[in-house]
């Protein structure tokens, strides 16, 4: 039996948390003949930024080790 509740008054599972965790940014994507480069930002990991690369036959990597983030800290 369905239930019907006022407009934004009942419980979701589904909280802003997770959404964000779940989100990956991506930003500056460069294409080259060795394929596609781009900035993706992963808060499942802190916010940590990875440089990824995709190659001409579909592979992708990261580009720099977990350990290491890209962003910048120069504004800190």
């Amino acid at each position: 039996m369905a239930v019907s509740s006022p407009y934004g008054s009942w419980r979701s599972p589904i909280t802003a948390h997770v959404i964000a965790q779940a989100a990956v940014g991506l930003a500056e994507p460069q294409q080259t003949d060795g394929g596609v480069w781009w900035l993706e930002q992963r808060p499942a990991e802190g916010g940590r930024y990875v440089v990824v690369r995709r190659t001409p036959d579909g592979e992708t990597s990261d580009v720099i080790p977990q350990s290491f983030n890209a962003r910048t800290r120069v504004h800190e």
